[in-house]
């Protein structure tokens, strides 16, 4: 029992032993905030960041004398830097989003004799600041580094991405005064960082390269889709990729304070409306990209229109919504974009499990771009300067983007120049086909099926324009001799040889000329008067008359032909077969007045004449 007593007694003392040894270090008074950069060697190209525990007062504008007293006395609290003041004062209905003055305070040491050489590169504080230097052991020599924006009287925000020399800073305290009004996040926003002034320079020049090589891959890529979709209208893809590249390129924009650069800081309220309603635009833009990327169309209009609907009230709230209110909101912005990315990556990845083509390329692009914006998210906003990695990768996918889509659209270009290719051939065959049809296969003229077809598109020219229509019917004299007394070979000869001089007779491109039947031709004389079909006519049979034909080495001769004339005029004939019935006797009449001559149809009588005149013969 004894024992078991001692035994009790000794664990109570090492329990309130225990208790006191943990207690001891939380009755300690706090550590000041202090950045120790002694053994960093900014001469190598060393950089520092002042990210950690600052004091932090708000309220009023706090002088560097109340920075040195306070910090001294430890009488401040400590934040987190960066970070929104928002996160860690209370609510006040009055003031919801906390606008006015905060003061920061941290002790920093640096290395003997470089002050004058760093750089204090200031991403972005809101909305404007002035900074303070004060030596540790000598508060009254402290001097203002920097200021920027309007610290009393009408805000005028501060330019962001601004580099500050700190003369002949060593160890001291570094005081920040921040005024805070147009958003709801007011403080130091992003990580202050320190470089060494040759470093600093180096690293602005190289970011502007980037960011100028940057904008000319954009506008390249959206020039060259533009182009394609000109002269592709099919695909999409090409739109959309122009889309996406202006939008792109806004953003960079105005992502690089250029807007305030050019036109005043008073446009930053702006500026920041117009970068919030870019960003809603270009997730959606984003959602219908992956469509246009892996269908060459919107496949899904539904998905793409609630997405879009949303993107506009967002819009419209960041357009019309008090500023503050909107920076408030943006967390749901940040929702909305990983719920797009997701829905890309899922799209992507079912496209691939049923095998898309280049479904797998668009899906490692896509999860590309969405790494980049997660390590930007955790991490630094920027990749140099005031760079965004997420930019980077998105210019590169919508480059890699650009690529498919043009291999695509000019294979595409190419098959559709083959189909073309292949339509003109078979179109060719079919005329060649048709002209085949149409043609006499000994003399190579239309035959008479192509007669017939062209006196009745003539006759309906001749009736719509209400002109004269002439008809030339002549055939072979004594035809039937050549062949009862040479053969049929050389009455053969004999058409090939009046077709050969039909066919080199100049004549007009209306014009035309047929085999009507046996030894007998045709010529259709559209918009030609009697008289001036009669003058062609009468060319024609001189130059037949003239012409030697060969037959055989001991054989040739020379033919003679007969032609009948006829017009239609506005009066009469009333349809083509007359006018037909009109040439025929005007050349039976030609045929009984002794051959080798001309006769045109001019009374009414001459019909019966010539036909009695053709039975008698």
């Amino acid at each position: 029992m004894l024992q078991l007593m001692r035994s009790v007694h000794f664990t109570f003392i090492f329990c309130i032993s225990a208790a006191f040894i943990a207690a001891a270090p939380v009755a300690a008074p706090a550590q000041q905030p202090e950045f120790d950069l002694r053994h960093i060697d900014f001469r190598d190209d060393g950089t520092a960041t002042l990210s950690g525990d600052w004091f932090f007062s708000h309220g009023a504008l706090m002088s560097p004398a109340q920075a040195h007293a306070s910090y001294m006395d430890n009488s401040m609290s400590k934040v987190a830097v960066p970070n929104s003041w928002a996160a860690h004062l209370p609510t006040n209905a009055e003031n919801p989003h906390h606008a006015g003055y905060g003061s920061y305070v941290a002790r920093v040491r640096l290395p003997e004799g470089v002050g004058a050489k760093l750089m204090l590169d200031v991403l972005r504080i809101s909305d404007a600041y002035e900074i303070y230097w004060i030596p540790l052991n000598a508060p009254e020599r402290a001097w203002r580094v920097a200021a920027e924006g309007t610290m009393t009287g009408p805000l005028m925000a501060s330019h962001g991405h601004k580099g500050h020399s700190l003369a002949m800073a060593e160890d001291g305290l570094m005081l920040i005064n921040v005024r805070g009004g147009l958003t709801s996040d007011n403080g130091i926003i992003q990580q202050l960082r320190l470089f060494h002034g040759t470093q600093f320079q180096a690293l602005v020049q190289t970011e502007r390269l980037i960011i100028g090589a940057l904008i000319g891959i954009v506008l390249i890529v959206g020039s060259v889709n533009l182009s394609l979709f000109v002269f592709h209208r099919k695909d999409i893809a090409t739109l959309v990729l122009t889309l996406a590249a202006v939008t792109l390129l806004v953003r960079m924009i105005l992502l690089s304070d250029m807007i305030e650069t050019l036109f005043g800081l008073e446009w930053r309220t702006f500026r920041l409306r117009l970068e919030y309603a870019n960003s809603l635009f270009l997730f959606w833009t984003a959602m219908m990209l992956n469509q246009a990327l892996l269908w060459q169309q919107i496949r899904n209009w539904r998905i793409i229109v609630g997405h879009g609907v949303i993107s506009v009230l967002g819009i419209l709230l960041c357009v019309f919504a008090p500023l503050p209110l909107v920076t408030q909101m943006w967390i749901g912005a940040e929702v909305f974009a990983v719920a797009t990315s997701a829905a890309i990556l899922i799209s992507c990845g079912t496209a691939a499990i049923h095998r898309t083509p280049n479904a797998m390329f668009f899906f490692a692009c896509w999860s590309a771009v969405a790494a980049t914006a997660a390590f930007d998210a955790m991490t630094t906003s920027y990749f140099i300067h005031v760079l965004q990695t997420l930019h980077i990768a998105f210019v590169l996918g919508i480059t890699a983007g650009t690529v498919q889509v043009g291999r695509r659209v000019i294979m595409a270009i190419n098959r559709a120049e083959f189909l073309e290719e292949e339509r003109a051939l078979l179109q060719k065959l079919h005329q060649d086909a048709v002209d085949t049809a149409r043609r006499d296969h000994l003399t190579g003229l239309l035959n008479r099926q192509a007669f017939d077809d062209e006196l009745a598109h003539a006759w309906l020219q001749h009736e719509k324009d209400d002109s004269h229509l002439s008809l030339i019917l002549f055939d072979i004299d004594r035809f039937k001799a050549i062949n009862d007394t040479h053969g049929h070979p050389v009455g053969d000869k004999v058409l090939r040889s009046v077709a050969d001089l039909l066919s080199n007779t100049r004549m007009r491109k209306s014009d035309r000329v047929c085999r009507y039947g046996g030894e007998e031709f045709a010529i259709i004389l559209p918009d030609t008067s009697g008289e001036d079909a009669f003058k062609v006519a009468e060319r024609i049979r001189k130059s037949i008359a003239g012409h030697v034909t060969g037959c055989a080495d001991d054989l040739t001769l020379i033919v003679t032909c007969s032609f009948g004339v006829a017009t239609a005029n506005a009066n009469q004939p009333d349809d083509p077969s007359q006018l037909l019935e009109q040439a025929d006797a005007a050349l039976y009449r030609a045929k009984a007045n002794g051959r080798n001559r001309t006769e045109r149809h001019e009374m009414p009588n001459a019909v019966a004449v010539t036909t009695d005149a053709a039975q008698s013969a």
